[in-house]
């Protein structure tokens, strides 16, 4: 059995935070290459996460302000909040999408847009699959 240590983990969020350095010093160097530049209009686009938060808010001051009064309207709020629910979760999903597609399009990139697209994919999917399974490292050696 592997015996996991908090040293071993310090030095993988090391070695991530490298990685991490090394890829903001290459969007770094495409900024300064192509020219970038930043205005209101091109930061539109990232600011989708006060819609998500709002309607969360929305969501949970409904589900706080039911007036249920027989089975027929419990059943129909549990629905109605699943549903809502549901089109939370998956418009935070079309949201990554949306500001991925923001980033891509503030660099610049030409003919790399599409790989740039995929990197950025791919980086956020590792770093959500990294961060699952050291949790459950976490919790399993606790």
């Amino acid at each position: 059995m592997v015996k996991y240590r908090i040293s071993t983990f310090l030095i993988a969020m090391v070695v991530v935070g490298v990685i991490a350095g090394g890829i903001g010093l290459v969007f770094t160097s495409f900024a300064s290459n192509y020219g970038m530049s930043y205005d209101n209009a091109s930061l539109e686009s990232y600011d989708e996460l006060e819609n998500m938060s709002q309607m969360t808010k929305d969501l949970k001051d409904k589900s706080n302000n039911l007036a249920e009064t027989s089975l027929t309207d419990i059943i129909g709020g549990w629905i109605s909040q699943a549903y809502n629910s549901l089109r939370v979760t998956l418009d935070s999903m079309n949201m990554f999408g949306r500001m991925t597609d923001g980033a891509v399009d503030s660099l610049n990139a030409g003919a790399m847009t599409s790989l740039v697209k995929t990197l950025l994919t791919l980086l956020i999917v590792i770093a959500v699959v990294v961060g699952v399974i050291l949790a459950a490292i976490m919790k399993w050696e606790l």
